[in-house]
């Protein structure tokens, strides 16, 4: 069996722990590259929330109060906000339970269920921002130049993505300002 770490902070702690691998990085934009190599134009007034990835947090109230501030916040200010999910095979059940937590407060919130990867990618390509706490919604955010927000995760992934674009750490999901950030 062979064994790749695709991030700097995940290597460093498997390092630590003695498990001798290879660093990589995953191959989304190797396929962005060759299916997106333009880009996509942006709907400036269109914000993408993905990926709760909040895990089995004691504070999922909070977390979802905040969240549903900020969409209204947003939504105050003109923003179309839409969440995003969708796996062809395994849907994440977290982001299951995190949609059904917001709509208690929430109730029109749309929700895009990609179908496909494409599909997937040319939501996050065409938004004006993302906002996620998901590995691969950033690094596909990354790749199509779509402006975006992390919040902090369940994992160092998120934490490791960020180290290596040299971007600021993630935000955490309760933060009382998330506006202001």
């Amino acid at each position: 069996m062979s064994v790749a770490i695709r991030e700097p902070k995940r290597l460093s702690i498997m390092k630590k722990l003695g498990v001798k691998a290879p660093g990589s990085f995953d191959s989304l934009p190797v396929y962005i590259q060759g299916r997106f190599p333009e880009g996509m134009r942006k709907d400036t007034k269109r914000v993408v929330f993905s990926g709760s990835a909040f895990g089995k947090s004691r504070r999922k109230d909070r977390i979802v109060n905040q969240q549903v501030h900020y969409i209204q916040f947003l939504q105050d200010q003109g923003y179309e906000v839409v969440f995003l999910t969708g796996a062809k095979s395994n849907p994440a059940k977290d982001d299951e339970e995190f949609i059904d937590l917001l709509r208690e407060q929430l109730p029109n919130l749309p929700v895009v269920e990609a179908k496909s990867l494409d599909e997937w990618l040319t939501v996050i390509g065409r938004a004006g921002l993302l906002v996620s706490a998901r590995f691969h919604h950033t690094i596909a955010a990354a790749c199509l130049g779509t402006p975006f927000i992390t919040l902090n995760s369940n994992t160092p992934k998120i934490n490791g993505i960020m180290e290596m674009f040299q971007e600021h750490k993630p935000i955490k999901y309760d933060v009382p300002d998330l506006e202001g950030q």
